[in-house]
């Protein structure tokens, strides 16, 4: 207790070294706070499930895709057939035409088998789960809502049970809100309604959009269950090879769905986010350095009066502690209005971010780097004033015997490190930054700008058969037309854009062998309008587009993309040429299509170049009840909005729903939210170590002038001008800068491959990054180091020759 308070008034007694050690702690500990609380968020978090740890995923494999939806029939057969799961829970997701009174919307609803809710361990907030008997044909109309979709449909009202509301144009009943934390799991987020499934007598069970929860039996590990899903799944692949040859099964965990690969990119934060950490220890380091120096008399007169080695580190530490601790909670507050400030603006969609906080884990975190960071910055400078002898510091310190020696090594050592670490954050920072602009304005394939676009569903109470819906199809896209300010419209059922690859299909060049199943290659399929390419800009390379020719019993064609041309019809025109799809829509058989037009690729920026196959077919052929309307806008697309909503809301075009009006830039922005929440963080933790590295230098520069004044005095005594006695500490400096940038270098050319393997568009870490990063950083060393080399010649080296 006597050293806690003796330490208190000897760091109130030096007022700006103790806020600058504070302040220098806060901003280290304050990032690493706020990152490890959105890593604990994001990728820490269980789920809200009871014993998480034992709920799986069961997919589909093939050898390329080792992810995909679950074959209805499937998942009835391993039911039946597995015995490493507890229970099998499906769970089949589509979008729905949802109607309150109101106009109708879109919202992604999912049909879950018995007792999905209970078997999850999480009950609905009101009302009751699904009972057995609504999971029959016919009996299945009740639903369970989302927390949000409670909220905004029913105000959050509790009578809204037994409330109906229309559904795909049928009429279902509310019994149940699912609590606000329930799609916690990627594999439900966004997920607004649930639904019971029927899986009886009379059901097609040729679908494959079913997502499979198991839960794992208390004996049996991950690796059992892929062993025996696999065996499983090659019976299966012989009972019923039309529907599963070449294809496999595979288990995951539950929690592990999508953050997996959000993990390295957190992971490399939080090494970033460290970094930061280790320049502000170096920092304190090195002002406690400065500070022994000025304190070694104090030290040895301690010591002579009887005062152990031990205790006097024991002092110093506490000294050190204090100032960690006093850093950590100035870090925390600045943690939490960090992390309030990200949420709030909602600048990012990072899955789990709105959880982020400062609960048990994240301050136990803290705590856990303060005790870290106060012996990391405070036992070299103790040993540096204890390590000697102390008897001959207190007879020169009577002499007034000044060492310009003393220390200096460990503080040059110390500059040469934050000039490193800071320059491997501002080339990570600049690459980052790089990347994003990249995705921002790399080209797609199409022309993003002033193109307005909403999905529509037509649903099958409203058109009964394929001919009706493309007839209400090509009407809605003819009066679309006509609305002012609109230049150009087409539709399809798959955006040009990464995480919109929607539809994928079999396909056969001419020529090539039979192939049966997985063997044949596939395209990315979309059904498109006339006139499709030409509103998005894609360019025609070879033929013609799709017209009013191009209709339902007429010759089946097709327009392929200039990859699938290039490689499937090498040094041809494939013009005139036949390709045999397999058509995709359920009983449909492969069509051998007549390729009429050859169009420029679409770019997947997140993909290589050569998956960019893409096999385009007229929709007035193959109608499909889901659709992406785009419409070219003369000026800005905001002003076309009023006039969409009235034509939507007009009783001969409001037959379908709609959801996601918005613009291309605004979902290519959505689609680079986290690139972004990545690039900002890396620019604010490079911006810290910069201004760290930056105050260490000038603190650094500034003592060794103060310990050199002697010899300054000397020198202009003997006629060195100002700008000589400039220059010659910044050749001394510009010696540190040089050793500091080339080492950062290297280690940033030794970091470069695993950096640029999460960042769209990089590389490497060469070019114009890296020498950006070392041009920032010698500027701000340089002028950190000329400031005090200034002030240095300013004084009266009579002065400094008598103080000596």
């Amino acid at each position: 207790m006597p050293d806690f308070r003796y330490a208190l008034r000897t760091l109130r007694k030096q007022p700006v070294f103790s806020i600058s050690a504070i302040l220098t702690l806060a901003l280290g500990i304050g990032a690493n706070t706020a990152m490890f609380s959105v890593f604990d968020a994001v990728v820490l978090h269980p789920l809200p499930y009871r014993d998480s740890k034992h709920l799986v995923l069961v997919w589909q494999t093939l050898p390329t895709r080792p992810q995909n939806p679950v074959l209805t029939l499937n998942y009835v057969a391993w039911t039946r057939q597995a015995h490493s799961f507890s229970t099998l829970l499906a769970m089949s997701t589509r979008f729905m035409a949802f109607r309150n009174g109101g106009e109708s919307r879109q919202l992604l609803g999912a049909r879950v088998s018995r007792g999905f809710f209970s078997e999850l361990g999480v009950l609905p907030r009101i009302g009751r789960e699904f009972l057995p008997a609504e999971h029959d044909l016919g009996h299945e109309h009740v639903a369970i809502l989302s927390h949000k979709l409670w909220q905004s449909e029913f105000a959050a009202d509790p009578r809204a049970l037994g409330r109906t509301f229309t559904l795909n144009g049928e009429s279902y009943t509310v019994v149940g809100v699912a609590p606000p934390n329930f799609d916690e799991s990627l594999v439900m987020r966004g997920v607004e309604i649930w639904c019971p499934l029927a899986l009886g007598p009379g059901v097609d069970l040729r679908r494959n959009n079913m997502a499979v929860i198991g839960r794992l039996q208390p004996s049996v590990s991950l690796e059992a269950a892929n062993r025996e899903m696999k065996v499983i799944a090659a019976r299966l692949a012989d009972q019923y090879p039309d529907l599963n040859r070449g294809w496999s099964a595979s288990v995951t965990p539950l929690e592990n769905y999508e953050t997996e690969k959000l993990g390295p990119t957190v992971a490399a934060l939080l090494t970033g986010v460290g970094m930061v950490l280790l320049i502000a220890c170096v920092n304190v380091a090195n002002l406690l350095l400065a500070r022994s120096d000025a304190r070694a008399k104090e030290s040895a007169v301690r010591a002579a009066l009887g005062a152990s080695r031990g205790r006097l580190l024991g002092q110093l530490l506490t000294e050190t502690t204090i100032l960690a601790i006093l850093g950590s909670v100035a870090g925390v507050a600045l943690a939490y209005a960090g992390l309030k400030t990200i949420i709030a603006l909602n600048a990012v969609k990072l899955p789990g971010l709105e959880n982020a906080g400062l609960n048990g884990r994240v301050l136990a975190f803290t705590a856990a780097a303060a005790v870290f960071t106060g012996l990391l910055f405070g036992l070299l400078p103790a040993r540096h004033l204890l390590g000697g002898d102390l008897s001959r510091t207190l007879r020169e310190s009577g002499r007034g015997a000044v060492s310009p020696r003393r220390g200096r090594g460990s503080r040059n050592l110390f500059v040469i490190s934050e000039i490193a670490l800071s320059l491997v954050l501002l080339a990570g920072a600049a690459m980052m930054a790089r990347s994003l602009l990249w995705l921002q304005t790399e080209n797609r394939g199409f022309v993003s700008d002033h193109l307005l676009s909403f999905r529509a569903t037509f649903p099958s109470s409203e058109f009964a058969t394929s001919v009706s819906m493309e007839a209400y199809y090509e009407s809605l896209l003819g009066r679309l037309k006509q609305l002012p300010g609109v230049r150009a419209v087409g539709a399809n059922t798959n955006l040009p854009l990464d995480s919109f690859m929607l539809v994928g299909v079999f396909f056969q060049p001419p020529g090539a062998p039979p192939a049966a199943g997985s063997d044949r290659p596939i395209a990315e399929c979309n059904l498109v309008s006339p006139g499709f390419l030409r509103a998005l800009g894609i360019p025609l390379v070879e033929g013609r587009e799709f017209d009013e020719r191009d209709r339902r019993g007429s010759p089946p064609v097709v327009i392929i993309s200039s990859t699938l041309a290039r490689l499937y019809f090498p040094g041809q025109n494939p013009v005139g040429r036949r390709l045999t799809v397999a058509i995709p829509a359920p009983g449909n058989p492969d069509v051998a299509d007549e390729i009429v037009g050859v169009a420029g690729d679409i770019h997947y920026l997140t993909r290589p170049a050569i998956e960019s196959l893409e096999i385009y077919l007229p929709y007035a052929q193959i109608t499909w009840p889901n659709i992406y309307v785009m419409a070219r806008t003369t000026g800005d697309p905001a002003a076309v909005v009023p006039s969409l909503h009235a034509l939507l809301r007009e009783p001969a075009f409001g037959r379908q729903s709609t959801a996601e009006l918005m613009t291309m830039q605004e979902r290519i922005s959505v689609l680079n939210d986290k690139p972004r929440l990545n690039s900002l963080l890396a620019v604010l933790f490079a911006a810290i170590a910069l201004l760290l590295a930056g105050v260490g230098i000038y603190g650094v520069v500034s003592y060794s002038t103060m310990q050199r004044a002697q010899e300054i005095g000397v020198r202009m005594a003997l006629g060195a001008t100002p700008r000589d006695i400039v220059g010659w500490v910044l050749k001394h400096a510009l010696i540190l800068i040089v050793i500091g940038i080339a080492l950062g270098a290297l280690g940033m050319l030794a970091l470069s491959r695993a950096i640029a393997s999460f960042l769209y568009g990089a590389h490497s870490a060469g070019g114009w990054p890296l020498a950006f990063a070392a041009l920032v950083l010698a500027l701000v060393a340089l002028l950190a180091s000329y400031i005090p080399a200034r002030r240095a010649v300013r004084g009266d080296p009579v002065s400094a020759l008598r103080s000596e």
